[in-house]
């Protein structure tokens, strides 16, 4: 008989890349059981909708968390009943947990023997850094991981930079699953042509804090570029505003978004994958985004801020260019320095490197991590 694993998130598991590469990798292996906002990708892994549990919605637990931690004892009371009924009917051998706020309903049940993972989708202490956060939501994450990381059984983050201040902040080591991409071997380096229009592709999620517009107003002034954004209205009023800066420019297009499963095929016609990221937070600073494995997947030279995940993968093997800052005078910069030549190198490296660079690669770590659990 399989082991059984409880996987439980407060988002969706349709369209969570990480959650959808986690579960593709131990669903052989083990038998999985999702708790959360929506049904995985896989419509043969079992699911129950947390809002079943989780009494109120996600916004209200966040401002119940934000403005009135100091008066609480740090357990959701309704989720822990609640959650306390799946695991007794489930009797999962292990669970994974996406979100630290569930560690004290967890925890609760530690004492039955069931193995815990974390798997980290960032630093949530520093996931902005505020005056208003540090002292609410992200004091509140910090004392979620100085209680509950030391009793988690694995921990899993991200990338490198973020696996050392879990370290050294909480005397915790991590295994490093960065967010890499299924690999696509049928895809082959599609090579620039002297002449040709450069096709530049920049897609994700409106925040502005990713002052896209940047992106748009360094791209709108060069002649031989073309760029299409193709973005996921998180922010209304940001991505309308964005929507209005672009009919300035000829050579800018808002397209609409593709399922994710199809974002590594459909960007494959692009020349350039472009990710300009302001070092606002910790987590922005060090980020090591889907996007940047899906651009290697799509064999795409690619352009990224200096952000020190981003800049070192690039810079390692060779794929594409790091600007010198974050400014619109440092993108046009990095492109004034490209040639046709050097594209072209770029999208091969991006081939070399893709079948390295996989998720593949990373699901054979997680489920020997698991397996050992």
């Amino acid at each position: 008989m399989k082991k059984k694993i409880l996987i439980i998130n407060s988002d969706p598991f349709h369209n969570g890349p990480r959650m959808i590469k986690e579960i593709e990798a131990l669903k052989s292996d083990y038998e999985i059981v999702a708790l959360g906002r929506t049904k995985p990708h896989d419509p043969n892994i079992k699911y129950i909708n947390i809002d079943r549990i989780y009494g109120f919605s996600r916004l209200i637990a966040k401002l119940y968390y934000i403005f009135f931690k100091k008066y609480y004892t740090g357990k959701l009371l309704f989720f822990e009943l609640g959650l306390h009924q799946i695991i007794n009917k489930l009797k999962p051998d292990l669970i994974i947990n996406h979100n630290p706020i569930f560690f004290p309903a967890i925890f609760s049940f530690k004492k039955f023997a069931i193995k815990v993972v974390y798997n980290a989708h960032e630093y949530h202490p520093l996931q902005f850094e505020d005056e208003i956060w540090l002292k609410t939501a992200g004091k509140h994450y910090e004392e979620l991981y100085r209680k509950f990381l030391p009793k988690v059984d694995l921990l899993i983050n991200v990338c490198d930079s973020i696996a050392k201040k879990c370290e050294v902040e909480f005397g915790i080591s991590s295994l490093v699953i960065p967010n890499a991409a299924p690999y696509h071997s049928t895809i082959a380096p599609n090579l620039v042509n002297s002449g040709q229009v450069i096709k530049i592709i920049h897609h994700g999620a409106a925040f502005s804090s990713r002052k896209i517009e940047k992106m748009i107003e360094a791209v709108g002034g060069m002649t031989n570029y073309e760029l299409d954004l193709m973005l996921i209205p998180n922010d209304l009023n940001y991505y309308l505003m964005l929507k209005k800066l672009i009919r300035k420019y000829s050579n800018i297009r808002m397209i609409p978004t593709v399922p994710y499963n199809q974002i590594i095929s459909f960007i494959s016609s692009y020349d350039i994958g472009l990710f300009i990221l302001s070092p606002s937070s910790f987590n922005s600073k060090f980020a090591l985004p889907n996007k940047l494995f899906e651009f290697i997947q799509a064999r795409l030279a690619i352009i990224v801020s200096p952000n020190d995940e981003m800049a070192d993968l690039v810079r390692k093997f060779q794929i594409g260019e790091v600007t010198s800052g974050y400014e619109m005078k440092d993108l046009t910069i990095a492109f004034n320095q490209l040639t046709i030549e050097k594209i072209n190198i770029y999208k091969k490296n991006s081939n070399l490197v893709a079948c390295q660079l996989s998720a593949e690669v990373y699901y054979d770590k997680m489920k020997q991590a698991i397996t050992n659990l």
